[in-house]
């Protein structure tokens, strides 16, 4: 922990930016900044920053040094570039310092280190933010399964004030492959931070903490896309008979389950595309629900009506002769014929004890050679 007071020099800077007599209540609005006192005087006098009212007022507060790191959206609009791509699970963090000091960063060196859970380097790219880059990456997950991330930035001059935080770096991982990537601090490496002190005029070493975390793919927003038309939410169709495939797009990665699937339905989800298709054997009205994991967290549901038996069926369950009955067909089922069929089988077909065939509406069965 660090104390900050202001130098007269860096005061004056500031000083055509606030009204004098702004500065009588300053010092009781300062006492209140815990509590946001300041956004009136903020609203009055239309300043633009807390950074302006921090800066006009010597002050003993004293700030921690940290390092965070924070998520990157693909519309991130810092003093970075973002190139998360949710569709490709591609996730850009920020390494979020927050200084204990004012005064002009020249470099840093931060390193870290995590587990690669068996699987290959789930590091991208990353670069410095602020100044010229200098990191390096070091990949052992297949001999140590671990991995050493530098983030190195020299020859900066970027301006930082005391509890002001700042995003330095960038790291963008693939989480394709691993659903969680874990960082800790290389105590090897270190976290150092250089900085030009406005306050005393030489230069100083900052050393962050840092709290090892872990980073999912969670962090990304659900898009759920429908593709197939809104007519395949709700079918109806015969037994036996092809369905509409449901698809849908969705992002990023989730955990599916689907529930409620006629006999002879089935589903797939590949590629961030989620298809219900098959050739349902099973009479009846079914709700299909889709559950879908965090970041989404939510339910698909879907209606699907089967009617028009087949010629042959053993309760609800439809079959296209009595060949494909048997082959499901338990003890004490009874085999329907309700239709006239035909086959193409010459051989005689030899009924297991206990299962039955009930011809109904005297239909006749004839072998068609």
């Amino acid at each position: 922990m660090l104390s900050t007071v202001f130098s007269k020099t860096y005061l004056l800077k500031y000083a055509n930016v606030i009204p004098y007599d702004a500065l009588n209540n300053l010092s009781i609005a300062f006492l209140d900044l815990s509590r946001g006192i300041l956004n009136e005087t903020i609203k009055k006098y239309k300043l633009k920053t807390l950074a302006f009212l921090i800066l006009i007022f010597s002050s003993s507060i004293t700030f921690s040094q940290t390092i965070e790191l924070e998520y990157l959206p693909t519309d991130y609009s810092g003093n970075c570039v973002s190139t998360t791509d949710c569709s490709d699970d591609q996730l850009c963090f920020g390494l979020k310092y927050t200084p204990a000091s004012t005064g002009f960063i020249t470099s840093y060196t931060l390193g870290f280190k995590g587990d690669c859970d068996g699987i290959p380097l789930p590091f991208v790219e990353g670069g410095s933010c602020i100044m010229n880059d200098n990191s390096s990456e070091f990949d052992a997950c297949f001999s140590s399964n671990a991995f050493l991330l530098i983030a190195s930035g020299n020859s900066g001059l970027e301006e930082v004030i005391s509890g002001i935080p700042i995003i330095l770096h960038t790291f963008c991982f693939d989480f394709e492959m691993s659903q969680v990537v874990s960082l800790e601090e290389d105590v090897i490496t270190g976290l150092t931070i250089s900085i030009d002190s406005l306050n005393s005029g030489n230069p100083i070493t900052e050393f962050p903490s840092f709290s090892s975390i872990q980073l999912t793919n969670s962090l990304c927003p659900c898009n759920i896309e429908l593709l197939s038309s809104a007519m395949t939410l709700d079918q109806t169709i015969n037994c036996l008979g092809a369905m509409d495939s449901i698809k849908y797009k969705i992002t990023p990665d989730v955990e599916i389950i689907v529930t409620g699937l006629p006999k002879g339905a089935d589903y797939s989800f590949e590629n961030n595309i989620l298809a219900i298709y098959g050739y349902p054997k099973e009479l009846g009205s079914f709700e299909i629900a889709t559950n879908l994991s965090n970041p989404c967290d939510s339910i698909l549901n879907f209606n699907l009506n089967i009617q028009t038996p087949t010629s042959v069926m053993i309760k609800s369950n439809c079959y296209l002769d009595i060949q494909d009955a048997l082959n499901d067909a338990l003890e004490a089922d009874t085999i329907r014929i309700i239709a006239p069929i035909i086959s193409n089988i010459s051989e005689p077909i030899y009924l297991p004890e206990n299962i039955f065939i009930n011809l109904q509406n005297n239909v006749i069965w004839r072998i068609q050679n």
